[in-house]
């Protein structure tokens, strides 16, 4: 029996993941039909967020596509951008490693609005991250962040 999902621009599509299947397996068939990463997919139910470990139920499924893009600072030269975003909210570091132990910044463009915000950040390697919130004109190289 197929799965149906409902895309927020009305679009519906039927998915091979069968019902009791992991929700992990349809957020990846999801994914490779639009073309995107699967960390970028969030899926819903009329009741809730459906996490990785859940099972596909009969339930009327939504996903929605949440970009969360990683930038370099405005003002890097060209042979100077570090920051590949990988999708879903990943990104790494490329290139020649700032001399002298130099910071460097990576911007991750969601607009952040009154009331109740919340986000998480995992480091995956490396040591000694600073977390901080800026708005985008403050946004530059190294210690130049405003």
């Amino acid at each position: 029996m197929f799965v149906r999902v409902s895309l927020a621009s009305g679009r519906e599509m039927e998915a091979m993941t069968p019902l009791g299947g992991a929700v992990s397996a349809l957020r990846a068939e999801v994914a490779r039909e639009l073309g995107t990463h699967p960390g970028s997919i969030q899926l819903l139910t009329s009741q809730r967020i459906l996490e990785d470990a859940d099972q596909v139920s009969e339930a009327e499924i939504m996903a929605v596509i949440q970009e969360l893009p990683w930038l370099d600072p405005p003002d890097s030269v060209e042979e100077c951008k570090r920051i590949q975003d990988d999708g879903g909210g990943e990104f790494t570091l490329v290139g020649e490693p700032p001399v002298l132990g130099g910071k460097l910044n990576a911007l991750c463009d969601v607009a952040l609005s009154c009331g109740r915000n919340y986000f998480e950040v995992e480091v995956l390697e490396g040591s000694g991250a600073f977390i901080g919130i800026c708005t985008k004109p403050g946004f530059k190289q190294a210690w130049q962040l405003q």
